[in-house]
């Protein structure tokens, strides 16, 4: 009897976390779309264009800057955070976090908004938007 319940708590902890780690990608996803939706960004990144099918720098850059801040800030699973960036599979969102890691390795720059920011500074800038809610 015991035995059960410890076996029983481990998949109650497991459920848990993947619970906690889908309710973080949401709040992550939503303050995101709060973001795309600001003065500063609106026309210029939509939440559509995040989602998009579209390969361009203008639309491919911030979403890769995107997955690699749910990854970052939430405990959500790749498969999770690929679906919601337009039906992706997890190796892209591994694939968005290696190229994000590799843009602040060699200090690069991206387009984000119709403008070229550093990298780094544009995650710091994304990251303040986000905390200020």
């Amino acid at each position: 009897m015991v035995a059960d319940a410890e076996k029983f708590k481990a998949e109650d902890e497991v459920q848990k976390e993947r619970i906690s780690a889908k309710n973080g990608l949401e709040s992550y996803c939503f303050n995101m779309k709060s973001t795309v939706e600001d003065d500063k960004f609106k026309d210029k990144i939509s939440e559509s264009d995040l989602k998009s099918t579209r390969r361009s720098r203008a639309a491919n850059q911030p979403r890769m800057l995107a997955m690699f801040l749910a990854r970052k800030h939430t405990g959500a699973a790749l498969a999770d955070i690929g679906r919601h960036f337009g039906r992706r599979s997890h190796s892209t969102v591994v694939a968005a976090e290696k190229t994000v890691r590799k843009w602040m390795t060699s200090h690069s720059s991206i387009v984000l908004a119709d403008a070229t920011w550093d990298v780094e500074q544009a995650i710091r800038r994304v990251e303040d938007v986000l905390r200020a809610g």
